[in-house]
């Protein structure tokens, strides 16, 4: 059983006694540990004390250059304590080793991250599941995310690209009290490409037979950019069979001709979610606000670029929702919704 005690000198893992994270150095020793721990911290508890900055140098045959990447699955909980953690990146190629990345490659039921201000110094050459936080989220897990501020780039890289996390499948995650300051530069010349950027959102870049419970969702510092090819949303690229709540999401961007859109893509862009692909679960926006430029060329719309549903008896439920963004498209173009089809739409107090 791998030892937390020999690494870190403060703390004991408890609840009240959580392992102390004082130093880039003790976060770097505490992935080690995780990385031998088939529990991947579960039950454990840490806090960090202080700004860290997290440095490890790799690099591998395939021409991946990472600082601060650790390639660890998480299921504790992880305090930040209301402080930053700086300086990771990753640099690859766009192959099988650049996948599932962030600062932690995989959350694990029972994972609990808060108090968190997290900055990344760059992202790029991702193939596949790509996050600030985490590139995915396990198969059955639940997990809760809180009080969280992101910020930093992620660019030229291809499928299920997310601020916070890249893919979620089968899964409940819970996102509350997020600041969005992330910009994802992951455009596709070519209308047809769905090798980059496919799959691009503000806090998740695809989710399948998941729930997802967004509230209290904010851009951080007037600072957002969601570039992608196919499915693009300012919050969630694209949903399939999920079950989606967004409660008080607040996103408003300042727009003039030289900032140019907020969100932007090819196919099936919204101001929410770039593609709504429903299957009976429920859907639920409540006292949401975008207002921002949106831009793409077919199924552009200010909340939802496309919906479609699978089963006769869909509802999506909007309320107290606000739209005033500019929506710019050449095919399929919806002050609300791009394209709708197959699924009944409940609405009171549109703006």
């Amino acid at each position: 059983m791998p030892n937390y005690a020999e690494e870190i000198e403060y703390g004991d893992g408890t609840a009240e006694n959580p392992y102390l994270i004082s130093s880039g150095d003790v976060f770097e020793a505490v992935c080690k540990v995780l990385d031998k721990d088939k529990s991947h911290g579960a039950g454990k508890h840490f806090l960090q004390t202080q700004n860290i900055e997290i440095s490890s140098n790799n690099s591998s045959s395939s021409g991946v250059v990472e600082e601060g990447w650790f390639n660890v699955d998480f299921a504790g909980v992880y305090d930040g304590g209301n402080f930053t953690v700086t300086g990771f990146s990753f640099n690859g190629a766009r192959d099988e080793v650049a996948e599932n990345i962030g600062l932690f490659r995989t959350l694990r039921n029972g994972a609990v991250v808060k108090n968190l201000r997290l900055s990344c110094t760059g992202i790029s050459g991702v193939a596949n599941n790509a996050g600030i936080l985490a590139g995915t989220v396990a198969e059955g897990a639940i997990v809760e995310i809180s009080d969280c501020t992101l910020s930093g780039t992620i660019s030229n890289s291809g499928n299920s690209i997310g601020g916070l996390i890249g893919y979620v499948y089968g899964a409940d995650v819970q996102m509350n009290n997020i600041n969005i300051g992330v910009n994802i530069l992951c455009e596709s010349n070519d209308v047809s490409d769905t090798t980059t950027g496919y799959r691009v959102g503000g806090l998740v870049g695809f989710a399948v037979d998941s729930s997802l419970d967004i509230s209290n969702v904010e851009v951080y510092l007037n600072s957002m950019k969601i570039y992608g090819g196919w499915c693009v949303g300012g919050l969630i690229g694209e949903s399939r069979d999920s079950a989606i709540s967004v409660t008080d999401a607040d996103l408003e961007i300042p727009t003039t001709k030289d900032l140019g859109a907020t969100v932007r893509g090819r196919q099936y862009v919204g101001g929410a979610i770039g593609y709504l692909d429903m299957n009976g679960d429920e859907v639920y926006f409540d006292n949401n606000s975008y207002v921002y430029a949106i831009s793409g060329d077919n199924y552009v719309g200010g909340l939802i670029g496309r919906t479609y549903s699978k089963c006769p008896e869909q509802h999506v439920t909007m309320k107290d929702v606000y739209i005033s963004s500019e929506v710019e498209g050449v095919n399929r173009v919806g002050g609300f919704i791009g394209y709708a089809s197959n699924a009944e739409y409940h609405s009171t107090y549109l703006t």
